[in-house]
């Protein structure tokens, strides 16, 4: 179709949320009116796909016998559509500030139903989360002996904590992070805090937790052991371990063909080699390219069904130690539930040719809107002919943004454009809900932040669209 034909390097992919998205590639005269009616950038959200996310990790684990419970990582996302989502789904939430908890608790989200992760946890969180029984996940002594004064200046109530582990051991090597407390010295840690015969009788230690960076299969599988070793020494110990939290990073692969990520990784290295780029790349990972592993090998359910089927150095599978133990398995995930649930459109406000004669495509948009903290996004937007006036020869160039500083690059790559580019076309960058949208997005210049529009119908009618009650 005349539109598709416009678009710029859109990759071949053949996930099920792809439907929905070219609908909307396939419909400019609406994608106008969605950018007219809520200005631009506009985040456009499905989140009935979370459904469909949810149900295939679940039904992973089912098929090991294992009930897992899912906790929704909401800094993915702010839209509390996804959190309302969450209930219906009778699934749980990871949450990370006193914000998050409070506006989950304020849709009547069960405070036994939501975990409380923060890196740095702000004393009315601690507060709130004994009040609603919510897990607080321990990281150091420090939050511990918080979690203790607020017990002695309340006390009818109790704490149910976790204990985030780090410094597995691992075949390349020992696990390095800075959150949480040593493996080796988890039990001493959590034998140490019941040592206060006040408070202990108020302190259930419910679970262990961790989370590993990246989604290697043999990390998971090794540092799961561990913890269920030291679940059964805990207990024995009379301290009643009932789950264990392999936190999120449950893998998404956002690419048909390894030979696209290749590609990609390729072009980004050919741009950061760039003098003048090196200077202008900072998108919060430096010029180093850090960046999330866009092509995998396995989708989310086919790496848990790894995960829990794989045994280690000869022992029963990690699905056949839960269930001896009567362990329950969590995880909390963020990119896999938001996997296809959005899109992010910019309209096109002004052409020009930067010092070298490359053309450059002002957005009205800023790099935060659709950034995370790797160097770029491996999908290809699509770039929609809606503009009426002049267009440009077939050219190469770079999306720039609102941001007043040499640097603002909504991506560091040239695309080439070959039906040229129109001031009033629309750029879409696809699936960037999870962290693509939220995760750095700034006010800076005091620019409101952009719309968050739920689709809850078919594509054709702005009856069929709400704003998100987060915005």
């Amino acid at each position: 179709m005349q539109e598709l034909a416009n678009c710029i390097g859109f990759s071949p992919l053949e996930a099920k949320w792809e439907v929905w998205m070219r609908e909307c590639l396939r419909q400019p005269h609406q994608l106008e009116a969605i950018v007219a009616e809520f200005g631009s950038p506009v985040h456009i959200h499905f989140p009935e796909k979370m459904t469909e996310n949810t149900a295939e990790i679940v039904s992973a684990a089912k098929a090991h016998g294992i009930h897992l419970q899912v906790y929704f990582a909401r800094k993915a996302n702010k839209c509390l559509a996804y959190v309302d989502q969450a209930i219906s789904l009778g699934i749980g939430v990871d949450t990370a500030s006193l914000n998050e908890m409070s506006q989950c608790l304020q849709k009547n989200f069960r405070g036994d139903r939501i975990v409380y992760s923060a890196a740095v946890k702000e004393t009315a969180a601690i507060d709130l989360a004994i009040a609603n029984r919510t897990t607080i996940v321990i990281d150091n002594a420090d939050e511990l002996d918080s979690v203790k004064q607020r017990l002695r200046s309340s006390p009818s109530d109790h704490a149910s904590l976790a204990l985030r582990l780090r410094a597995f051991r691992f075949p390349k090597g020992q696990h390095r992070s800075r959150f949480g407390v040593d493996y080796e010295s988890a039990i001493e840690f959590i034998r140490f805090s019941l040592k206060d015969f006040e408070l202990s009788p108020r302190i259930r230690w419910n679970g262990l937790h961790f989370h590993l960076d990246g989604c290697d299969m043999g990390e998971r599988i090794a540092a799961l052991h561990q913890c269920i070793d030291i679940a059964e020494d805990l207990r024995r110990l009379d301290v009643p371990i009932e789950f264990i939290d392999m936190g999120g990073g449950l893998p998404v692969s956002y690419l048909k063909h390894e030979s696209q990520w290749l590609a990609f990784q390729k072009c980004i290295a050919h741009e950061h080699h760039d003098a003048s780029l090196l200077q202008s790349s900072a998108s919060g990972a430096g010029s180093s390219n850090q960046s999330y592993p866009y092509w995998q090998p396995l989708d989310a359910a086919r790496w848990l069904n790894g995960v829990l089927s794989s045994n280690d150095s000869g022992k029963s599978s990690v699905a056949q130690r839960l269930l001896s133990q009567g362990i329950q398995l969590r995880c909390e995930p963020g990119r896999s539930l938001m996997n296809g649930c959005g899109i992010t459109i910019a309209q096109v406000a002004f052409r020009k040719l930067d010092c070298d004669g490359d053309l450059l495509i002002g957005l009205m948009m800023n790099r935060t809107n659709c950034r995370t903290t790797a160097s770029d996004f491996s999908l290809d937007p699509a770039l929609i002919a809606t503009g009426k006036n002049s267009r440009t020869a077939a050219a190469q160039g770079r999306f720039v943004g609102a941001y007043c500083t040499e640097s603002e690059f909504i991506s560091p790559r040239r695309f080439h454009f070959e039906a040229g580019v129109a001031v009033g076309d629309l750029v879409v960058f696809p699936n960037t809900a999870g962290y693509q949208m939220h995760f750095m997005e700034s006010r800076s210049h005091q620019f409101d932040l952009p719309a968050n529009v739920i689709l809850e119908g078919p594509f054709t009618s702005l009856e069929n669209w709400r704003l998100d009650q987060a915005t």
